[in-house]
């Protein structure tokens, strides 16, 4: 009986061609975008991370509590603390940095990852070939190992097998390659792992916060919580210079899962629950056509069961043809989605789309192969069964209009409501992120984003090994790219906004109480070269620059100046790093400049402070051209020549325009604006096409009806009239019950809005009027071939 039911699905199939491709094409495009999706989800937040037990891996971040930073560093004596409480099985720890590489072709900057020597056995890893750290190389005097990154021996190396045991020369001094890491986990992502030597647990280095703590835990993360919460209130009583009690300050531990995704987590389960609407309204859109087609195929229903078929039967063999069609779109989507990927990894977040591996896996081949059968068995079950209701009077009435064909009819209406609520809700859901993308890309930064070049240097420690070394290195570098062709101003900053990197520290200012409870004394240090704010466009709103005498001058942002002095000038006010009972020289201000969005355009950043590159030498710096041209980066090979001409040695790494960290920064906000605006764009089409099917099918069911009305002298603007009446009812039936979906489910993106209210009301009407216009041009093609109908015909036909 099944062959028979395949059979009959396929014959139907062929006899509907085009219909049937429709469907079919229908299902595959909600099929692929989803199934697209759940790759995406099922690598970021449903595999497991290539770790042993990675559910009991943690970071441990120290915590300010009374304050907006959530996350901290730890110290090498916080690290020696975590590593003697028992709270943990294991803990490691890394720092990341910019490495040199010369000797293997041109000179690169590499990444790199400082590493204790217990990660690999904390993260429960082994390498792919060679050995791990031994346990004497993080001793001081150790022997100089390095791991590689398994991307980059493929990239660099070619995969060479034989590279275990060579040495490369990283800022001037030789490691031996020990071993290439796995492929998966790339965590911490570094292109090279160096042992991390700590030094002797000095309390004076208990402030110096640097470290990444990785730790597993012997139980539940739950239970390592408390004993950090414990641990804490320890380190606050042995310590009270450093932790004050008041201060907030605590242990924390955060599953490296959530570690690894959180950010981009919130912005795929939205995309995964709006692929998900559009799947419904895919279904609602399919459910009418299948309808349609059934309801037209009734009379011959009605004969199989007059000839002794059971309804159920009759059922079966509709719903089987209906799972043909879906599991037929499902294998098109399938296509699709594999097609796709390639883009949405493109469109992710570059950090994110860097640690994931996405597999096109049985995960994702399951999941297709369910939603398939499941919108193969919602679009197709309610039409066969309400088709399939009273078959028995069919054969008795000539006409073949019943009670049921107005059931029929009103079933496809609350279909298609059903579809416009729906689409409703994405399309809202898309203006929200299109308005709120919009927003912070109109939101001031603090400077000019507009032709400015940036290049991240970094100065190996055994070539540059003082402060006059590495400020006369830059300030001859300053002074030969000045001279380049089309290049306005140049200079160079340690930490470049929108860059991810940042640094701070305590301060204390003269005369003013420290503050240990809020952690108001703590402010973002930047050094930079002569000419800095010029450069970038930060305006100087009090004071002057930096001028080649200044040894003792620190410039403080408007944001630091009105917190500290809100009823006056900040020049000449004098403050000093660190706690009140540092030995720092005391600082005087001589300038105050505009706050800078250093962290993202919607996220808050600190109060800053810029200091002389001459009185806080750097070796990691970025420079900073501002270009005569409107495109940047024309200059590039003219700086990349001027800074090998200096140093041969030197890699140029990172070339960008300011405007491209722009672009980077938003990358998260930009990749789910644009998926879900494309969602709403398919759920717009599917819910037209929707729209149409209903109005074009009741207008061929109302033939007599409009033949008569014609006959009796009806214009051919009352018949419009009619149509449109019918499609409006049902229009605005489903907007306003999608826009009461809208204001119940929308504050959802809540965490995905800057400044912009989930129920914003101009997204509301703008989206609601969208929808409103595609349903009335939906409706005009079926309304305008009423106005072509021979009356004399229509009557006949009755």
């Amino acid at each position: 009986m099944l062959l028979n039911d395949l059979r009959r699905a396929f014959r139907g199939i062929g006899t509907h061609p085009t219909r049937s491709l429709v469907t079919v094409l229908t299902f595959g495009l909600a099929i692929g975008v989803n199934s697209a999706i759940f790759s995406l989800v099922n690598a970021a937040l449903l595999q497991p991370l290539p770790f042993e037990d990675p559910d009991r891996l943690v970071m441990v971040w120290t915590q300010f509590t009374q304050q907006d930073r959530l996350k901290g560093k730890l110290s090498e004596p916080e690290l020696a603390d975590l590593r003697q409480s028992g709270a943990f099985s294991g803990v490691g720890a890394f720092a990341t940095q910019k490495l040199n590489l010369t000797g293997v072709g041109e000179p690169q900057q590499v990444s790199a990852a400082l590493v204790t020597t217990d990660l690999l056995s904390v993260l429960g890893q082994r390498p792919a070939i060679g050995r791990g750290f031994l346990p004497e190389e993080g001793r001081p005097g150790g022997r100089a190992t390095l791991l590689l990154s398994h991307g980059f021996w493929q990239r660099q190396f070619g995969a060479d097998p034989g590279l275990v045991g060579r040495t490369l020369n990283l800022d001037g001094q030789p490691f031996e390659i020990v071993g290439v890491l796995p492929r998966e986990g790339r965590f911490p992502d570094a292109d090279v792992w160096v042992p991390l030597t700590l030094g002797a647990t000095d309390p004076a280095t208990r402030g110096a916060h640097y470290l990444e703590g990785v730790a597993r835990v012997p139980a539940t993360p739950e239970r390592s919580q408390a004993e950090l919460t414990a641990l804490a209130a320890r380190l606050q009583q042995d310590h009270p210079s450093f932790y004050p009690a008041g201060s907030g300050w605590g242990l924390r531990a955060v599953p490296l899962r959530e570690e690894q995704t959180g950010e981009i987590r919130p912005a795929l389960l939205v995309i995964l629950c709006a692929g998900g609407l559009v799947l419904l309204i895919a279904c609602g859109n399919i459910a009418n056509l299948w309808l349609i087609q059934v309801w037209g195929r009734r009379k011959d229903l009605a004969v199989q069961v007059a000839f002794g078929a059971t309804r159920g039967r009759i059922v079966r063999q509709l719903l089987t043809e209906s799972l043909v069609m879906g599991v037929s779109g499902g294998l098109l989507g399938l296509v699709l989605a594999h097609w796709s990927l390639p883009t949405l990894l493109a469109l992710a977040p570059a950090d994110a789309a860097r640690r994931m591996d996405v597999p096109f896996d049985l995960n994702v081949f399951v999941f297709s192969l369910a939603i398939s059968l499941l919108v193969g068995a919602l679009a197709g079950l309610v039409p066969a069964l309400q088709a399939t209701r009273g078959m028995a009077e069919m054969l008795k009435q000539e006409s073949g209009r019943s009670s049921q064909g107005t059931a029929s009819r009103r079933l496809r209406g609350a279909l298609v409501m059903a579809e416009m609520a729906l689409a409703l809700l994405v399309v809202i859901g898309a203006g929200l992120l299109v308005k709120n993308l919009s927003k912070l890309y109109r939101v001031d930064p603090g400077f000019n984003v507009e032709g400015v070049l940036t290049v991240s240097l970094s100065l190996p420690a055994t070539k540059y090994q003082t402060g006059p070394q590495v400020s006369s290195f830059y300030q001859e570098l300053l002074r030969q790219v000045r001279s380049v062709p089309g290049v306005e101003s140049a200079s160079a900053v340690s930490h470049l906004p929108l860059s991810g990197q940042d640094y701070s520290g305590d301060f204390t200012v003269e005369g003013v109480p420290y503050d240990t409870a809020t952690g108001a004394n703590e402010a973002a240090r930047r050094a930079i070269g002569p000419g800095y704010f010029q450069t970038m466009g930060i305006p100087v709103v009090a004071g002057r620059g930096f001028t080649e005498g200044d040894s003792t001058a620190v410039i403080v942002d408007e944001l630091l100046a009105r917190r500290f002095w809100p009823d006056g000038s900040a020049l000449g006010k004098r403050l000093k790093l660190g706690k009140p009972d540092s030995e720092d020289p005391w600082l005087t201000v001589v300038g105050v400049a505009g706050h800078v969005k250093h962290k993202g355009l919607d996220a808050e950043s600190r109060p800053q402070m810029y200091f002389p590159l001459s009185q806080m030498p750097r070796p990691e710096m970025f420079l900073v051209l501002r270009s005569a041209s409107a495109d940047p980066a024309v200059l590039a090979a003219s700086v990349r020549a001027e800074i090998l001409e200096i140093d041969p040695d030197q890699p140029v790494a990172r070339i960008r325009t300011m405007e491209e960290w722009l672009g980077e920064s938003l990358s998260r906000q930009r990749f789910a604006t644009l998926l879900l605006a494309s969602f709403a764009l398919l759920g717009l089409v599917l819910a037209g096409i929707g729209i149409y099917a209903v109005m074009a099918s009741s207008t061929a069911e109302r033939t007599q009806e409009i033949g008569i009305r014609v006959a009796m002298g009806a214009s051919p603007r009352d018949i419009l009239e009619m149509v449109f009446r019918q499609s409006l009812a049902i229009s605005l039936i489903g907007l306003g019950a999608g826009l009461g979906a809208a204001l119940a489910f929308t504050p959802v993106l809540t965490n995905q809005l800057h400044g912009l209210s989930p129920l914003d009301p101009w997204v509301y009407t703008a989206a609601a009027a969208l929808l409103l216009a595609t349903a009335l041009v939906a409706t005009y093609i079926p309304a305008r071939r009423t106005l072509r109908l021979n009356p004399n015909i229509a009557l006949r036909r009755a």
